[in-house]
């Protein structure tokens, strides 16, 4: 979490300072794959070959709509940016299904939530400092059109995935585990 939350920085960074290449992020990511999917491998059980058949189906799914949409259409087919997205969209549950035994040790999922409670409010702080300070590259649209900040999250909807995250997660926290719901991390 660490790791990513860097890397959205840096692309946000990049991106701001017009760098032609700024989705640096992608090369970590793709490592993390790689490491997730071996672990998925290595201690394949029920539910982990549940995820690789579903997985395996919604690809051939997709590529079958990639080759029929790439036939249909009369501009410019970007093959790379629709499997860019396609893995974006199974990164999460690719994270889950490799994950997924920390939920049995109390310990370790405590520690996750802490981290997890950590990034949100370094991010929240980011963003009310480039409110108070009108920093421009924290900002999420351009002034003229909308308002907003997104902080360190290079892209509005994944900013607002991001706080919609934290806030069921801050919930869960709370009906679930029993945790002490900080309220004023709802206001922040």
């Amino acid at each position: 979490m660490i790791t990513f939350f860097f890397l959205f920085a840096c692309n946000k960074i990049l991106l701001f300072l017009h760098f032609d290449f700024y989705r640096i992020s992608i090369f970590v990511r793709s490592l993390y794959e790689l490491l997730f999917f071996s672990i998925i491998l290595l201690f394949i059980n029920e539910v982990r070959l549940l995820f690789l058949k579903i997985f395996l189906l919604m690809f051939v799914l997709f590529l079958a709509g990639q080759i029929i949409l790439s036939l249909e259409v009369d501009y410019t087919y970007r093959f790379s940016e629709n499997i860019f997205a396609f893995n974006k969209y199974f990164f999460i549950f690719m994270i889950y299904f490799a994950l997924y035994k920390l939920l049995d040790s109390r310990e370790k999922f405590e520690r996750i939530i802490k981290l997890l409670e950590n990034i949100f409010l370094i991010n929240s702080a980011v963003i009310l400092i480039g409110l108070i300070f009108q920093i421009s590259f924290l900002r999420t649209y351009i002034p003229l059109y909308r308002y907003g900040y997104d902080g360190f999250i290079p892209a509005p909807n994944e900013a607002t995935f991001f706080f919609f995250f934290f806030l069921f997660f801050s919930l869960y926290c709370y009906y679930f585990l029993v945790r002490v719901f900080k309220k004023f991390w709802l206001l922040f």
